[in-house]
């Protein structure tokens, strides 16, 4: 599975677009300014479980060859970017006694 964007990726999108602005300003839908909002806390949620779903990827087998074409990278840039997150949330959990913590958390 590669990465790319597509007529579902699209449509995916502006689902959870609409979906939030509906939640937070109802009577905004369709106004510019709460889809900018609502696109950037989107980017901004998925850019902070990024590094989790890439650790559970290691940890869970994939290689970091593996890891990189599905982050349209190399393996080189991915385990630069994202090997220290991994061991740190392996060292944490040691310290918690294996507690994960909930995405958001690390910060």
């Amino acid at each position: 599975m590669y990465p790319y964007t597509d007529a579902d990726t699209a449509r995916a999108l502006d689902r959870a677009i609409r979906a939030l602005v509906m939640l937070r300003a109802p009577m905004w839908v369709g106004d510019p300014g709460p889809t900018v909002s609502a696109l950037v806390s989107l980017v901004a949620e998925a850019d902070s479980r990024l590094a989790d779903a890439v650790a559970d990827a290691a940890e869970a087998g994939y290689s970091w060859d593996q890891i990189a074409s599905r982050l349209a990278s190399n393996a080189a840039s991915a385990h630069r970017r994202y090997a220290g997150y991994r061991r740190w949330r392996a060292a944490l959990a040691l310290k918690t006694g294996g507690e994960r913590q909930p995405p958001g958390d690390r910060r």
